[in-house]
Formats: C-alpha cells, sequence, structure tokens
C-alpha cells in the first residue's frame, strides 16, 4: 500500500535517449543479418575448398587417364596388324613384310615414348623387333618383358626394369595374338619409356601441386609424375592398396612415399590389370580458403565499423560536442590502424629477388642460360652478377653447385655507379643431363637490408652478452689488480729500503706479466664487440672455440659451471668468418648455463663434442647441458626472433635466431632437441676447408676430452 501524498517516481527517459536506444537497436538488428550471413559463408570456406580439390583431382585423373589409353591404343593397334597379317595358314606367326616392318619402324621413330615393338612366338622368344637395326635391342628391351600381370584375355603389363646399357625405366605391355581356333600364337609387345610416360602423366597436373601414378594391380609403380627414376619399379605398401579398392572412387588420404596430405582419385582401366591415380595436394587451397576467411572477417569488421561511425553520426545530434569528440577519436584510431597496417605491410614485403636457369658443365661454365628481367632492376646489368675474383669465381661457384648439388654465396656487388650492394645467390639441380652436365635454377637477392638488420641484431647480441658478464670480467680483473697491487707494494719497500733487487726485479716481472693478462682480455673482449661482415674465409675451429671460452669463461667459473671439450690442437678448418661464429658458440653456452642454475653446482656440465660427419666435407658439432631440457613444441619456434622462455628481464629472444642465420649464411645446418639422458643438445654441421699438415696433428676419429677446474688455462675451463 502506497501512502497518500507520495508521487510515484521512477526513471524517464528523455527524448534524446530514446531515440539513442531506438537507434542502438537498429544497429544490432541491422549488423546481425550480415554478421549471420557472412559468417555461415566464412565457415563453409573449408569445405568448398576441399571439394574444388576433389573436382581437381578428378580432372586429372582423367587427363593421366587419357595419356595412358594412347599406349594402351597403340598395343591394340600392333595387336590388330599382327593379328591381321602376321598369322600364317599354318597356325604359326610370321614377322612383318618389308613394307609393315617400315612401318611399324615409322611408328617407333614417331613416338618419342615409344622405345620398341616386338612379336614373339608362343614360346616366348622373341621373332621380331623393330630396334633390332639400332642399339635399342642392345639396350635389353627384350629382356624388360617378364612377370607379366594379367589373363590371356586382355592387355598384360610386365613389371617395370631399367634397359642395361642406359638404364632407362622401361614397362612392356603385350596382348596375345591367336590363330583361327582362338589358341594363342604368340603375343606382340610394346615397350614405353616409362620416364616419358611419366612426363605424360605430370602433364595431366597442370599447375596444381600434386602426383599421378600409374600402377599395377599388384601395387608395382609403372610411372610416376614425380622423381620417375627414384620411384619407377618400387612396390607401394599394401595398406595403400587397400584404400583404393573399387572401380574407382576418390579418397582425402596421404601420401604412402612422401607422406604429404593429398585428395586421391583412382580409376581401375578395363581390360587390363593397371590402376591409374590422380592426387592433389590442398595445401595451397586450403590455406588460400584460409586467407580469404581472415579476408572475409576483416572486410566485416570494417564494414561494421561503417555502421557504428554512422549511428555515432546520427547520435550526435544529441549529444553533439561528446559527438564531435567520438567521432574524431574514431577516426584517430582508424589512422592508427591504417599506418600499422601500411607498416606490417612493409616490414613482410618479399626482398627483391631475380632468378635465373641454364645447364652448367664440369668446368662451371653456364650454357643455354635464361635471365629474369628482375635482374637489370636488381643489380642494373641484363647478366649475371660479377662476383668477387672474375669469371674464375664463378666457375668455381658453379663447380660447387655440381659437386654439392646445392651451394649459397653472399658477397657485395659493385654498382655502375660505384656503391656497393650485398646479394646472396642460391643456385641448385633441378636435373641431369648427363653425368658431367645438369640444369640449375638460381635466385639472386638484395640482402643488403637484412644484412643491416642482421648486424645490428648481433651488436645487440653481443652487448648483452657482455652486459651479462660484466661482474665477472671485472672478477676476472680484478685478480691480477690485486697481484699487481702487492708487487707494487713490496718493489717499493724494496727500493726504500736497501735489500734485495733481485727480489725486487721478479715483482717487477710479475706486474709486467699481470698487466699482459688484462691487456690480453681487453683485447679479446674488443674484438668480440667489432661487428664482422667480411667475406667467408678459412676459420680454424680451434680459434673458434678458444675465443668463446675467453669470452664466456669467467663468467661460466664464477656460476660453478665447467666445460668439456677435446684437445683443441689439431682441430681442423671450416668455411665461416670468425668473429659470428665465436657469438654462435658463447650464445650456446650462456643458454646452456641459464638452463642449469636450479641445478646442484657438481652437475652444473656442458660439453663440446666435435666429430666427423659422414660426409667427408661436413664436420659435426655437439653442445649439450644437463639442464630441463626443452618443452614440448618449443623446437619449432626456438629460432624465430625475440622467442624466450627465459623470465622477463633475462633475455632478448635473438641469441638462437642469430645464431640460425649465421650458420646457414655459412652454408651449414643447425638444428635444436633434447637428449636421450635430459637436457638440451644443439647439433651444428659446417663445411669443412683441408687443414695444412702438420707434424702431430690430431685426428677428428679420437679426439681426447679436456676438463678444467682451475685458472691455470683458460682454454680448457668455464
Amino acid at each position: 500500500m502506497i501512502a497518500r501524498g507520495w508521487p510515484l517516481r521512477g526513471p524517464r527517459l528523455n527524448e534524446g535517449a530514446a531515440i539513442y536506444l531506438s537507434l542502438v537497436g537498429l544497429f544490432f538488428l541491422a549488423a546481425s543479418v550480415p554478421v549471420v550471413t557472412a559468417w555461415r559463408a566464412f565457415t563453409s570456406t573449408q569445405h568448398l575448398a576441399q571439394q574444388r580439390v576433389d573436382g581437381l583431382a578428378r580432372t586429372a585423373l582423367i587427363g593421366a587417364g587419357l595419356q595412358v589409353q594412347r599406349s594402351l591404343e597403340t598395343v591394340r593397334a600392333f595387336q590388330a596388324l599382327a593379328q591381321a597379317q602376321l598369322v600364317l595358314p599354318s597356325g604359326r606367326l610370321a614377322a612383318p613384310a618389308d613394307a609393315l616392318d617400315l612401318h611399324l619402324r615409322g611408328m617407333v621413330q614417331s613416338r618419342p615414348s615409344l622405345v620398341d615393338l616386338i612379336v614373339f612366338d608362343g614360346a616366348g622368344s622373341p621373332l621380331w623387333s623393330a630396334g633390332t637395326s639400332s642399339t635399342t635391342q642392345a639396350r635389353g628391351t627384350v629382356t624388360a618383358c617378364w612377370d607379366h600381370l594379367g589373363s590371356l584375355d586382355e592387355i598384360q603389363i610386365g613389371r617395370p626394369r631399367r634397359a642395361a646399357t642406359q638404364q632407362l625405366p622401361v614397362v612392356c605391355l603385350r596382348e596375345a595374338v591367336r590363330g583361327p581356333t582362338g589358341d594363342v600364337l604368340g603375343f606382340v609387345a610394346g615397350i614405353f619409356d616409362a620416364e616419358r610416360l611419366s612426363l605424360r602423366l605430370r602433364d595431366a597436373l597442370g599447375d596444381n601441386a600434386g602426383v599421378t601414378t600409374l600402377l599395377r594391380n599388384d601395387g608395382a609403380i609403372v610411372a610416376r609424375s614425380d622423381n620417375p627414376r627414384l620411384h619407377v619399379g618400387a612396390v607401394v605398401p599394401e595398406r595403400a592398396m587397400l584404400d583404393a579398392r573399387g572401380p574407382q572412387g576418390l579418397i582425402r588420404t596421404s601420401s604412402a612415399i612422401d607422406g604429404r596430405p593429398l585428395h586421391l582419385a583412382w580409376r581401375q582401366l578395363d581390360g587390363t590389370q593397371m590402376i591409374v591415380m590422380a592426387g592433389i595436394d590442398p595445401t595451397s587451397y586450403v590455406a588460400q580458403a584460409e586467407a580469404e576467411r581472415r579476408h572475409g572477417i576483416a572486410m566485416l569488421a570494417v564494414g561494421l565499423l561503417l555502421m557504428a561511425a554512422a549511428f555515432m553520426a546520427v547520435a550526435s545530434s544529441l549529444d553533439r560536442r561528446r559527438g564531435l569528440a567520438e567521432l574524431e577519436r574514431a577516426q584517430e584510431s582508424l589512422e592508427r590502424d591504417e599506418a600499422e597496417h601500411t607498416r606490417l605491410l612493409s616490414t613482410f614485403d618479399p626482398q627483391p629477388s631475380a632468378a635465373y636457369r641454364g645447364k652448367i658443365d664440369e668446368e662451371g661454365d653456364l650454357d643455354d642460360q635464361e635471365i629474369g628481367p628482375e635482374m637489370l632492376r636488381l643489380t642494373g646489368g641484363a647478366d649475371l652478377p660479377v662476383m668477387p675474383g672474375g669469371a674464375a669465381a664463378r666457375r668455381a661457384f658453379f663447380r660447387r653447385v655440381l659437386e654439392f648439388g646445392e651451394h649459397v654465396r653472399e658477397y657485395r656487388l659493385r654498382m655502375a655507379d660505384g656503391t656497393g650492394l650485398w646479394i646472396r645467390e642460391r643456385c641448385r639441380i633441378v636435373g641431369w643431363v648427363s653425368p658431367t652436365e645438369a640444369e640449375v635454377v638460381g635466385v639472386v637477392t638484395d640482402i643488403e637490408e637484412e644484412r643491416r638488420m642482421r648486424a645490428q641484431a648481433e651488436a645487440s647480441a653481443r652487448l648483452t652478452v657482455l652486459g651479462q658478464m660484466a661482474a665477472s670480467i671485472a672478477h676476472e680483473i680484478s685478480q691480477p689488480l690485486a697481484a699487481i697491487s702487492i708487487a707494487a707494494e713490496v718493489t717499493l719497500a724494496h727500493l726504500v729500503v736497501p735489500g734485495d733487487t733481485a727480489k725486487a726485479k721478479r715483482y717487477v716481472e710479475n706486474i709486467v706479466r699481470q698487466v699482459d693478462r688484462m691487456r690480453d682480455i681487453a683485447k679479446h673482449l674488443r674484438t668480440f664487440s667489432r661487428t664482422d661482415d667480411g667475406p667467408l674465409d678459412e676459420v680454424p675451429l680451434e680459434d673458434v672455440v678458444r675465443g668463446a671460452l675467453e669470452v664466456v669463461g669467467a663468467s661460466l667459473r664464477q656460476d660453478g659451471v665447467v666445460v668439456h671439450h677435446p684437445d683443441l690442437d689439431g682441430l681442423p678448418s671450416v668455411q665461416g668468418r670468425l668473429i659470428p661464429l665465436e657469438q654462435v658458440l658463447v650464445n650456446l653456452l650462456v643458454n646452456a648455463r641459464d638452463a642449469m642454475m636450479h641445478l646442484p653446482t657438481v652437475q652444473r656440465v656442458v660439453s663440446i663434442d666435435i666429430e666427423p660427419s659422414p660426409d667427408a666435407d661436413w664436420i659435426t658439432i655437439f653442445v649439450r647441458d644437463r639442464g630441463h631440457g626443452l618443452p614440448e613444441g618449443i623446437d619449432q619456434h626456438a629460432f624465430e626472433p625475440f622467442f624466450t622462455t627465459k623470465p622477463p628481464g633475462q633475455g632478448t629472444g635473438l641469441g638462437l635466431s642469430i645464431a640460425y642465420g649465421t650458420i646457414l649464411g655459412f652454408g651449414g645446418e643447425i638444428t635444436l632437441g633434447n637428449r636421450s639422458g635430459g637436457g638440451a643438445e644443439v647439433v651444428i654441421r659446417l663445411r669443412l676447408l683441408p687443414a695444412p699438415e702438420a707434424a702431430g696433428s690430431t685426428s677428428l676419429e679420437k679426439l681426447p676430452s679436456t676438463v678444467a677446474r682451475d685458472g691455470a688455462k683458460m682454454g680448457h675451463l668455464c
């Protein structure tokens, strides 16, 4: 019950607030329609991408099937000719007459993928071959017709094998020739080049990434668009063949050979014991669909922002001043977003590059070269850039490509205007023309900005390491300073009061030794802090290990860390530069120390092992600690810039990233993982340079390990 005289009071909306709330309701109602519609479209992009790849796989299967049908039609046409003209009334097979012989030989010469045509009698002996007048018979095409699969009523397929002389992978397709009574008089066979057949299968893929394969029903690979010399004749695992059951179909699976994802369509060829398969890699299409989805979400967000801006403009009539302020803030935010977007785009733009291709021989000469038009914009010339050292250096570069399959070199190119440009040239083999000649492709990349940023990052990392070691360096220098102070006081006493001048001389000599020790420490710290941006050179591993231990040794000793390493005398030389390699080892030692600080002092041990690689031109360096190891999944991001697992303020996240770029820049490899017994392990592979022979040099096969716990030898204690 409400007392009389007390008016009812409650919240009342003025006209402006009512309009404001109405606009809010209309805004959400209008926005919900495009949001729901767009969301449904976005969620279906992946499904549509998968369906598109399915369609591409079916299309590629049709194309591959047509290519195989051409070979089958050749055999069927040969069988029809033999059935009509080679069957004698006596019920035997005869060799082709001169006109037919000439026609069949012309057929072999006009079809690159057709190696030979052969007529066999009922016992399997060859009666006639289109290649008997050439070297085809010598290549062993007759012996390729063995281990056939299929019945006498269909085209039989032999197991693929390599011809004798030129090691061509060939495959035999044969069909029976019957007499008037239906009995089998013999066979006609077509010998096909499996590599050329594989190239025709590759054409069915078009520009899509994937693989097309022709298989026997028992899993033997007859032709394959991807690396046929390696795969033809191999047998697909039985579990993979079980997936392709039935006359035709399509599955989404992974390759039984290289493990990549594939949308695989297959079809059993009528009248044969063969299956043709076409697989399309969906990775790029799925990624494109994901990019389109993200772009659509961004566009939807922009549309919603525009609707919100329109709402704000209408709502400003309620409170003009506040509305103008909100509009200005929204405009400033939009401008900042656009500026940040522009900055990010400029940051992630790819480096300017130019490509070339050609053939190189064992002398290092490049023939039939094709150079992209980007080379003129990149280097100012239409030809390949001139390496330091001229034509001899260029030939040496291509000889290393021919030797190792791929080679990378960074060098400074002198431009026409007198300026210099740092470029990275990478060249690799894509195919062999002969045992001494290969087809190559190369990329020349402008790395001027990359090297500048790398130099800044390396300098920052070096200064960070030096800063972290400041207390240890001060402690290292304080010892000779104390010795100098004591020696000076004793010497002064002997000089003031007549005494033993020989003893005073010994103290003065001690002062000189301690000063030399401090000068050596300061000299190496200055060298370590300097930027080394020169060309690749011969670097003794002994200098790398000793230099790193001199820089970081005091810090490790102060934290109770002991380093095990092999005897440094006689270590070989590698390809690289001294200071960057030294910095890589310093960073790895500091990381190992930080990973073991939770352990008791006696367990803080780092080991440096140097072993020869199976390849004679490489050497492997192992840096192992006894810390907690790497958390699961961290090894995939450990080499990314600014990635660190250390607490804030204790790491820059640049050490491993710089190490990764440095080792790859020297043509080496670096990997990171966990040891089986606990702790982390970093593996570095570097190219060896021949070391000068000297008496008493230590073999890499048995490098003795050295451990020291006193300060007598800086190189043996960390």
